[in-house]
């Protein structure tokens, strides 16, 4: 599978030198305290969002590192979500989104990646969140000459805020019978800020930036078979989601770009 998802979040005091934010928990890649290990096939990063809210300080720069960058440069990330203080930690509308996929930096499995950020204030509760895509380098579509569908789907799951919470999808329609490729996604709860899926044949948690309205602008990266097949499903098993959300959301609700293969 060509590419799965990761997360870093803490509150904690501001700090005007890049100091590293804590990996949030995970059951898929090995989180400890603020490091990530990057997985075994998974090692290319593609892309990466970052974000910041605070009532008084602002993001002014963030990075990621591991002993490998240290070699030759760390990522500094010049696309980030630069929010008002005050404001809420969302996605906004185009996405500052630092996309790295057509120049993959290359990390090394096994090792640690962290990720830092620094405001221009040091007040209490700065609200610290990164989005990390991670490849494997293969986001070819061999489904590319076939249709593409795309149903909406719901799901009515408490969030917990600032985890990761797995959502069991329903259809708006029922599919034909037979199997069918992902090959993109668009999600939204009222504190969406990323999502991803949960398939039973891949331990890759392949996902996308989130949103609350469908008048937010999502990155084409995420939709049509621009990154390839995310996995594959039978009509019967729909696979679930899971929503990172600033807040204990009730509602979501997931776009998914289909191709029917068998």
């Amino acid at each position: 599978m060509g590419f799965t998802t990761i997360a870093f979040y803490e509150s904690r005091a501001g700090t005007t030198a890049l100091s590293n934010v804590a990996g949030l928990e995970d059951t898929h890649v090995a989180v400890n305290g603020d490091n990530i290990t990057v997985p075994p096939r998974w090692n290319q990063l593609i892309a990466a969002w970052g974000g910041m809210s605070n009532a008084t300080d602002v993001l002014v720069a963030a990075r990621l590192s591991s002993p490998s960058l240290r070699k030759t440069s760390l990522v500094d990330l010049a696309n980030l979500e630069a929010i008002a203080a005050g404001g809420a930690l969302q996605p906004s509308s185009p996405t500052p989104i630092d996309i790295f996929l057509q120049r993959a930096v290359q990390l090394v499995s096994g090792e640690f990646l962290n990720y830092l950020q620094a405001s221009d204030g040091t007040t209490a509760a700065n609200l610290c969140t990164a989005v990390v895509f991670l490849g494997d380098g293969n986001y070819g579509n061999p489904y590319a000459g076939r249709p593409i569908q795309t149903v909406r789907a719901t799901s009515s799951t408490t969030l917990t805020a600032n985890k990761w919470s797995a959502c069991t999808l329903t259809l708006d329609q029922q599919l034909e019978s037979g199997s069918y490729a992902i090959v993109g996604m668009r999600a939204q709860s009222a504190g969406a800020k990323a999502a991803r899926l949960i398939m039973q044949e891949t331990p890759a948690r392949p996902g996308c930036i989130a949103y609350d309205s469908n008048a937010d602008i999502e990155h084409p990266m995420f939709r049509n078979g621009n990154l390839g097949v995310w996995g594959t499903f039978v009509h019967t098993a729909i696979p679930q989601v899971e929503f990172l959300s600033l807040s204990a959301d009730t509602s979501e609700t997931v776009f998914l770009d289909i191709v029917k293969i068998g």
